[in-house]
C-alpha cells in the first residue's frame, strides 16, 4: 500500500480508530500512526497527491521522518498530524498551496529547521 493510500485510509477511518481506542481506555492517539509505516524518512507531494486533509495523528511518532512536501491539494493539517516526528527538519508547501488551516500542535515536538511557503 502506498503512503497516499495509507493517508486516505487514515482520513476515512480516523474517527472510528479514535473512538475504538478511546472506548478501550487507551486513548486514540497512538493508534493513528500505526496505519503509517513508521520507518518512512520522506513524504513527497506525489505520495499525498489529491489528499485534502492530513488527519490528526496521521504521522504521529514517525521518528525517522526528516522531510515532508505538502501538496497544493492539502487544505487542512489537523491537530498533532506530525506529533513527535523528532527527526522532521524540513517542511515544504508546494507552489499553489490551498492550505488554509494548520491546527494547534500539528508539528508538536518536531525539530524543524526549515519551512518553505509558496510566494
Amino acid at each position: 500500500m502506498s503512503i497516499a493510500e495509507k493517508i486516505t485510509t487514515i482520513s476515512q477511518n480516523v474517527q472510528k480508530v479514535y473512538d475504538a481506542g478511546y472506548e478501550a481506555g487507551k486513548g486514540g492517539g497512538g493508534k493513528f500512526a500505526s496505519l503509517v509505516d513508521k520507518t518512512i524518512t520522506e513524504v513527497s507531494a506525489g505520495d499525498l497527491a489529491g489528499i485534502t486533509l492530513i488527519s490528526s495523528n496521521a504521522f504521529s511518532r514517525c521518528d525517522k521522518l526528516t522531510s515532508v512536501t505538502i501538496p497544493a491539494s492539502v487544505k487542512t493539517i489537523d491537530t498533532y498530524a506530525f506529533n513527535q516526528c523528532t527527526a522532521l527538519t524540513t517542511v515544504i508547501f508546494e507552489e499553489g498551496s490551498a492550505c488554509a488551516r494548520i491546527y494547534d500542535g500539528a508539528f508538536y515536538q518536531c525539530s524543524m529547521a526549515e519551512i518553505t511557503l509558496p510566494a
